[in-house]
């Protein structure tokens, strides 16, 4: 699929999915370095190493980052691992999911948040959250997503489950972009 394709498909996805009221990706970029085996090396000894910013839920208490990472999952084309704020791999750390939640406008991109997530300011949660996810090698940025849907209660409730869920879906696809265009890159 050609990226104005895969774009198009994306933006007829946000609107039926904005008139559901279930969680929506707004902004997608899988670079040109991104591929599955990087999520795979990442999390090789079982971890993903993970960086949070902010309280998506507003309420203090219901933010604990390490509550956050501990609900997460990887898309279900890799297989399962501990997403976790305190890895027992400082070496492989460097290679981690960084999420934002209701980073100010504009959304600072994947490169910041990188870079140097704590300088992002963030506003309270409310019913909704915005989060800015980054894939990241150091202070490089592999993808990053932008996703935006209902916070929910805490880090085990559905609704924001679904919404967390959609944007790792989004920050780690199945298959790189890069030779999409490519019939010989597709299996024949």
């Amino acid at each position: 699929m050609k990226p104005a394709t895969r774009l198009a498909a994306v933006g007829t996805t946000l609107f039926a999915a904005a008139c559901t009221g279930v969680a929506t990706s707004y902004y997608v970029d899988n670079d040109t370095s991104y591929y599955p085996e990087f999520v795979q090396y990442a999390s090789a000894n079982g971890e993903m190493a993970t960086e949070i910013r902010g309280n998506p839920f507003g309420a203090p208490g219901r933010g604990d980052s390490e509550a956050i990472a501990a609900a997460l999952s990887l898309p279900g084309w890799f297989a399962p691992v501990r997403f976790t704020t305190r890895p027992s791999d400082r070496g492989r750390a460097i290679h981690r999911v960084v999420m934002i939640f209701n980073p100010v406008n504009p959304a600072p991109g994947g490169r910041v948040a990188c870079r140097d997530p704590d300088a992002v300011a963030v506003a309270p949660g409310s019913s909704e959250m915005r989060v800015q996810l980054a894939l990241c090698s150091g202070d490089s940025r592999m993808s990053e997503a932008i996703v935006v849907g209902p916070a929910g209660g805490g880090p085990t409730d559905p609704a924001f489950q679904a919404t967390i869920n959609a944007g790792l879906m989004e920050l780690m696809p199945p298959q790189d972009y890069r030779d999409l265009d490519d019939p010989c890159a597709l299996p024949c």
